[in-house]
């Protein structure tokens, strides 16, 4: 009787982890994050990483949540994949996403595509407690895009509307200046001639002689 129990337990238990879930290891030993190429500085506090995993390489989906890095290596830890997963050992296909968050912050779905740089995509066992805790084995880096400068044509335009506010502040247009300038040397010269003829003696005539 013990042992039809037990093998009863024992059934339940394997059609439990037949479609399990478990846990890897987040971190990229072997394949350091850089900014702008291959070449470039390594990933620091500022770069974030954000483990993908999926049953197919094209089913990708943010598991655990995302974590900043240190001298070009992500500060992970246990990453638990919530989905089902049929077959034992389970395995997943994993791939790290790594971003600038302190430009676009830390929710990976909100960074633009082109500010994201991958690993490549490899297939994890995952770790089934009292199993061992394996990581994925990337061999191609995460390379940040460098965030775009402001083009300068857009500098150009910025400046001309900038220069645009400060003169209609001015109240000094260029057409307008030069308008209010003749119409201000107009005045003068009006003022100068009154000034002229009200300067002018007025012409007395002598009285008549007498015989």
């Amino acid at each position: 009787m013990k042992a039809i129990i037990a093998a009863l337990v024992l059934g339940s238990g394997l059609s439990t982890v037949s479609n399990g879930q478990g846990f890897f290891g987040f971190t990229n030993p072997n394949a350091a994050t850089h900014i702008g190429s291959i070449d470039g500085p390594l990933a620091d506090a500022d770069i974030w990483g954000q483990a993908l995993a999926g049953l197919t390489p094209d089913s990708l989906t943010p598991v655990g949540i995302p974590r900043q890095h240190y001298r070009g290596y992500v500060v992970g830890g246990d990453t638990f994949v919530p989905f089902s997963i049929p077959g034992f050992p389970p395995k997943v296909f994993v791939q790290m996403a790594a971003w600038d968050g302190e430009v676009w912050g830390g929710d990976f779905t909100k960074v633009p595509s082109t500010q994201i740089g991958y690993t490549d995509i490899v297939l994890v066992q995952l770790d089934v407690p009292p199993g061992p805790l394996l990581q994925p084995n990337w061999t191609q880096s995460a390379i940040v895009p460098l965030v775009p400068e402001p083009s300068t044509w857009l500098l150009a335009v910025l400046g001309t509307v900038l220069w645009c506010i400060a003169v209609v502040r001015s109240g000094q247009l260029p057409g307008h200046s030069q308008e209010r300038s003749l119409q201000s040397d107009n005045r003068k010269v009006g003022k100068t001639s009154q000034s002229k003829q009200g300067d002018k003696p007025l012409w007395i005539s002598p009285p008549p002689i007498s015989a």
